[in-house]
């Protein structure tokens, strides 16, 4: 249902951000697209993995000690940066990479694909990722299999008003604060779906759902399903990289 453009977006926003966990509201093409990329990061966080694990051993501690910043050689560090994988941050590693799209879907709507997905994943080799959910998503307790678990992105394209106030009810506490992405499909030029924005805009002025960015984006060409907001939740802390600090990606001399 329209999600032609906005599939690969969602594919960029989880290799992007590396999520791991992803929620879908409403199953179809885009679910493939989120298996993929899910497929992708785990590919890369593998390879990634065993070359920083040599990258390491070549690790000089004084780079993040401020008060040898002066006797520091800049081009000894910008080398082991550049090094693969290049630029990575190794406190990133340390954590299992454990990939997972859990993908609700009631089956209501008669042009839903959400039955034909597990197949094609199955085609795809990307069912192993799929954790499928029949049901109405305001059931909470059947969506999350009685676990507390916290999502990287959720994604939701169901219904209107309604749902999409009752999806942020419920699930935005299920958002990580701490840069977690909820993405809601067909947002603009239908006026009760701009009614959510309109809240959402409230809320960000009156701080009662925390901290996010909020970024609405359009395709013009298109009479329906036709738009797609990103919403940023920012109530973490902001990431430091010590070792980056005052290192220039120019080398010096010459």
């Amino acid at each position: 249902m329209g999600t032609e453009l906005v599939g690969p977006l969602l594919r960029s926003l989880v290799c992007l951000g590396r999520a791991a966990t992803v929620l879908e509201i409403g199953g179809g093409a885009s679910t493939l697209y989120l298996l993929d990329a899910l497929a992708e990061n785990a590919r890369r966080h593998e390879s990634e993995l065993r070359m920083m694990e040599a990258k390491q051993r070549l690790y000089d501690p004084s780079w993040a000690d401020d008060e040898a910043a002066a006797d520091r050689d800049p081009d000894a560090l910008l080398t082991w940066l550049e090094a693969d994988p290049p630029l990575a941050l190794p406190a990133y590693y340390a954590q299992p990479y454990r990939p997972r799209c859990v993908s609700v879907d009631d089956l209501s709507s008669a042009f839903t694909a959400a039955s034909r997905v597990r197949a094609a994943a199955e085609r795809a080799g990307l069912a192993h990722l799929l954790d499928q959910r029949f049901c109405d998503f305001r059931d909470v307790p059947s969506v999350l299999g009685g676990q507390e678990e916290v999502f990287d992105l959720a994604w939701f394209d169901c219904g209107g008003y309604a749902e999409y106030r009752d999806f942020l009810d419920l699930y935005w506490d299920k958002v990580s604060a701490d840069g977690g992405m909820l993405v809601l499909h067909y947002t603009l030029t239908v006026p009760s779906h701009e009614r959510v924005l309109t809240e959402l805009a409230s809320h960000l002025q009156t701080g009662t759902r925390g901290h996010f960015e909020m970024l609405s984006l359009l395709e013009p060409h298109k009479l329906m399903q036709n738009s797609v907001t990103l919403i940023r939740r920012t109530a973490g802390p902001a990431p430091r990289f010590p070792l980056t600090r005052g290192v220039s990606l120019e080398r010096s001399g010459g």
